[in-house]
């Protein structure tokens, strides 16, 4: 992603390279360098003329950044932003609809994150990486068993599925 990051601005292939810092930055994510990955995130989101196809990913990110730095206030905005967004432009919906349902069942909201959370079930996609965020809450919003329902047939499919169905 790093050689493929510098031959886009080589090009000036701007929507490459969106996607390209986009990719690089889940990395960061991932790895707990959370503050490299803010700082990639807060231009791509707010930037209307500079958003890659992940724009709804990124902000579902920050969210759950925001939420475990205990900015309640920011996950929240974060996520009404994600899922208006992705209901809009039809992308990233089973992201935001799970980190909404997690975000709004950690600070306690747990109607709101239900709702969420059985909008994530009922959703016909399958795949399972919106799950893995979402996984900490499924059961205490009583939506484990459909989770399981959805996931097992495919535990073969995913290393991510075994964990998620151990939270469900």
């Amino acid at each position: 992603a790093d050689e493929a990051l510098d031959l886009a601005r080589r090009a000036g292939a701007r929507t490459q390279i969106g996607f390209l810092e986009a990719v690089i930055s889940q990395r960061h994510y991932t790895e707990g360098d959370w503050d490299a990955a803010l700082a990639t995130w807060g231009p791509m989101i707010d930037d209307p003329g500079y958003a890659p196809p992940m724009w709804a990913t990124l902000v579902c990110r920050r969210a759950i950044v925001r939420l475990a730095r205990g900015d309640e206030q920011g996950a929240r905005e974060d996520v009404d932003r994600a899922l208006e967004r992705s209901r809009v432009r039809h992308e990233s919906l089973p992201d935001a609809l799970a980190t909404a349902a997690r975000v709004h069942a950690e600070l306690g909201a747990l109607d709101r994150a239900r709702r969420y959370a059985e909008e994530l079930v009922a959703d016909p996609r399958s795949d399972p990486n919106p799950y893995v965020t979402a996984g900490p809450v499924l059961a205490e919003l009583g939506v484990g068993e459909k989770v399981r329902a959805k996931l097992e047939p495919g535990t073969e499919s995913s290393a991510l599925i075994p964990p998620v169905l151990a939270q469900a």
